[in-house]
């Protein structure tokens, strides 16, 4: 069976059991090579090493094809925003991410990633949208806090900033990127640090 027909069939809802193995096949081979994958915060700027590289190309060949099945799929969409955020392209990464949370706007990890990228891209009014949205979600979260408070600085809020960052520390004070957080906003509103253009 060729591509385009299976293509045709997903769009139908018509999909064979044979269409939907491989899919789930091939999605569960992609997924186990992000799952090897450093996270884009973890490696930071640091380029990927072989067989990381090596596992984002051969993932992004098997979720390129998923995506031609099933384009809704927001799964698939995420998982392709992982991948170009792997490769430090965040503004693809983004258009992934934002893809996905029109089916899913309350996912979380989606929510999280999306706004990773945003405030990479020093995007933050978007990034601000969807910490906010992300709190809102799950308000005793210190991280999503912390995260909020970066969107702010992004976007030269440094009193709300410092507000927020404040409450995520009170919320696990032991916690040290909440910690770093605070005290990079506490700094930023002394003047003793320029507001970030981008993370």
């Amino acid at each position: 069976m060729c591509f385009a027909l299976r293509k045709q069939e997903l769009r139908e809802n018509r999909l064979s059991s044979e269409v939907r193995t491989e899919y789930a096949k091939m999605f569960r081979r992609g997924w186990e090579l992000i799952r090897k994958l450093p996270s884009a915060e973890q490696r930071g700027d640091k380029p990927l090493g072989w067989f990381a590289a090596r596992h984002v190309k051969a993932a992004k060949e098997l979720f390129d094809k998923c995506y031609v099945l099933e384009p809704d799929d927001s799964a698939c969409l995420w998982a392709l925003g992982k991948l170009e955020q792997a490769i430090a392209n965040h503004v693809n990464a983004l258009e992934w991410f934002e893809k996905a949370l029109e089916q899913q706007r309350d996912n979380l990890e989606l929510i999280r990633e999306a706004s990773y990228s945003a405030m990479v891209l020093g995007r933050g009014e978007r990034a601000e949208q969807l910490c906010r949205h992300a709190v809102d979600l799950e308000p005793n979260n210190q991280d999503l806090m912390a995260n909020y408070a970066l969107a702010l600085l992004l976007n030269k809020q440094g009193r709300r900033a410092l507000g927020v960052a404040t409450n995520a520390f009170k919320l696990n004070p032991e916690e040290g990127f909440c910690r770093e957080v605070l005290a990079y906003a506490k700094k930023v509103v002394d003047g003793k640090e320029d507001y970030p253009e981008h993370l």
